[in-house]
């Protein structure tokens, strides 16, 4: 049996989730962690093509919201080539409808509801 909506809404704490519909409801994908040139592990996936949600739907192009709960800033990106609109969500931070993401360096915003195709 798969998760219910209420569960699929907790994000474990130091992890980064996108949802699939806005204020952090539906199906959740967790951002798997990686390990830098460093050795410090951060949350990134380059590209989501073939993956998934948890009720298992394509996550490409179809996060609404996330919530980043790591320490480190996360780049939302529209192409998995880092071209295109991104937005940063600050360590700690979350964006409940990505119809509004924050625009970087400026005070207005970008629409990123389904089209984001990286997180890092």
């Amino acid at each position: 049996m798969g998760p219910t909506a209420s569960a699929a809404t907790s994000c474990p704490s130091d992890e980064v989730c996108l949802y699939k519909d806005i204020n952090f409801s539906g199906p959740m994908y967790v951002v798997p962690k990686i390990t830098l040139s460093n050795g410090v592990k951060t949350s990134c996936v380059n590209d989501l093509a073939g993956k998934r949600f948890s009720d298992g739907t394509p996550a490409d192009n179809q996060a609404s919201s996330v919530k980043n709960n790591t320490d480190s800033a996360l780049i939302l990106n529209q192409h998995a080539e880092t071209a295109g609109i991104y937005s940063v969500v600050s360590g700690g931070g979350s964006v409940a409808d990505l119809r509004v993401a924050p625009a970087p360096a400026t005070s207005g915003t970008v629409d990123l509801n389904d089209r984001v195709s990286r997180a890092c």
